[in-house]
């Protein structure tokens, strides 16, 4: 079976980090926050978890998905 090499992880993310932009990935999630998808994203948690309003975090898939940020 094989495995997962960890170090090329580290080097994968490394390598997102550094190129990684606070002020695009806000305007990505601004645009993607008034998009059909998450009007159907939304409407399906409202549906399974309920109201979002008062929770701080909701983790979608493995967390680091447009999905994650748009909650």
């Amino acid at each position: 079976m094989k495995t997962i090499n960890n170090n090329q992880w580290g080097d994968v993310w490394k390598n997102d980090m550094h190129a990684y932009d606070a002020d695009s990935e806000l305007m990505s999630m601004n645009i993607e926050n008034v998009s059909v998808r998450c009007e159907k994203i939304m409407h399906y948690v409202k549906q399974h978890i309920g109201d979002l309003t008062q929770k701080k975090s909701v983790e979608v898939g493995c967390g680091g998905a447009i999905y994650s940020q748009i909650f």
